[in-house]
């Protein structure tokens, strides 16, 4: 690493202590039980995943986006002077780069065990109350009873709604790469169609 002045200490996987050539997979054994660490092309983009999601990360603290990962490549010592690291680097940036964004998926998961559960559960909750909400009125249909049963849908979205809150602001601390987690784990669901997913993408922003 090119620099040491951010202390790792408190991050999950402190990768610093792991001594040269040595892969984190072996190093930190409970990684090689996931192919997301397993398949990645080299360990920066696991210390690039961990860097990005992990709440301790000292890099958190630089609010500026482009100026947080100029500063996490630096301290990685991983250089921008080729065309496919800039492509690399925008694309980290944008929370499109799919191994450093799965890797962070399951970092996270492993970060926060039972609270991401109950995230994702509150989500999908959130996800079939607003599919309710849309539902037209039938033509037999009483006016008030319709009515009625969106205004307890709406209700219950919002008490969902606080929970999400709550614990988005525990676990990502971040609301792009809240999205783009949530992108990731819709990826994996082959029921949830393309447009269904960027719906869900941003109905709890």
């Amino acid at each position: 690493m090119a620099i040491s002045n951010y202390n790792l200490s408190g991050l999950l996987i402190d990768f610093s202590v792991v001594p040269d050539r040595v892969r984190l997979i072996d190093h930190f054994v409970e990684l090689s039980a996931y192919p997301e660490f397993v398949n990645v092309h080299n360990d920066n983009e696991i210390k690039i995943a961990i860097l990005i999601a992990d709440i301790e990360s000292p890099f958190r603290k630089i609010k500026e986006p482009n100026m947080r990962l100029k500063a996490l490549f630096e301290f990685l010592g991983i250089g921008l002077k080729t065309a496919a690291m800039q492509e690399f680097y925008n694309d980290v940036l944008n929370y499109r780069q799919k191994e450093v964004m799965e890797a962070a998926c399951r970092y996270i998961q492993m970060l926060n065990n039972h609270d991401y559960s109950i995230w994702w559960t509150l989500n999908l909750s959130f996800y079939d109350l607003q599919k309710e909400s849309v539902k037209q009125r039938k033509d037999d249909e009483n006016v008030k009873a319709y009515v009625t049963a969106k205004v307890a849908i709406t209700k219950e979205m919002d008490i969902i709604g606080e929970k999400l809150k709550t614990y988005e602001a525990r676990i990502f601390g971040d609301v792009k790469l809240k999205q783009a987690i949530v992108n990731q784990e819709l990826n994996k669901m082959s029921f949830f169609p393309e447009k269904m997913a960027q719906d869900f993408v941003d109905f709890n922003d």
